[in-house]
């Protein structure tokens, strides 16, 4: 008889396929063979491989989220340790799930709402300590520069890795060595970025353009 139980396995083995072979590699033959599952039984829990990987996706999201929500959130904790824990956890979790950036890109570009409503991302970045902490340090600059700047450091290396894997860049452990270069790069550049005064109010976010 097959339970949740079967369904978690099911789930557990395709997210360790998708990010060993990455979404368009990964079969469902492939994933019901390693689950010790036939085929229909993996459709009939998730109808297809797209959904699949969606709901893998979105959990993982999710439990991303809950790992940097405490961090964004914590109004003991100085702006410069805040920032360097907040790229510790985020590309430790890149790592465990590198296809994560480029399922995220592909879904906001097909449902740009859905990641977002799901999780309430924007109030809870907006109402955050780390946000009032950008302001702080230099009210010239609209935060959410900082945060751009901030995600795209982190992910863009990730977003980028298939075709540094097919030009053969990088092998992946030489990724994965500049990954954890970037653990003490970015906090550094970060702080570089809220250091930058800005004459005549150039960049006055509240100023309408």
């Amino acid at each position: 008889m097959y339970t949740q139980k079967t369904e978690e396995k099911i789930k557990e083995t395709a997210r360790k396929l998708f990010t060993l072979k990455g979404y368009s590699s990964t079969t469902i033959r492939e994933i019901a063979r390693d689950s010790q599952v036939n085929i229909a039984l993996v459709n009939y829990y998730f109808r297809s491989k797209e959904n699949l990987f969606k709901i893998i996706m979105e959990e993982s999201f999710e439990k991303l989220f809950s790992l940097i929500e405490p961090i964004i959130n914590n109004k003991d904790t100085a702006l410069e340790s805040k920032i360097q824990s907040l790229v510790n956890h985020y590309l430790d979790f890149l790592l465990q799930f590198p296809d994560l950036p480029l399922f995220m890109l592909n879904e906001i570009k097909n449902n740009p709402k859905h990641l977002g409503l799901k999780i309430n991302i924007k109030k809870k970045i907006k109402q955050s300590s780390l946000i009032l902490q950008i302001r702080q340090a230099n009210p010239e600059i609209n935060p959410l520069h900082i945060i751009f700047n901030l995600l795209g450091m982190l992910v863009f290396p990730f977003i980028m890795k298939p075709v540094i894997s097919s030009v053969n860049l990088l092998k992946d452990e030489e990724f994965r060595l500049i990954i954890h270069e970037r653990k003490k790069l970015i906090p550094a550049w970060i702080k570089f970025i809220l250091k930058i005064e800005l004459s005549d109010n150039i960049l006055n976010y509240n100023e309408k353009s």
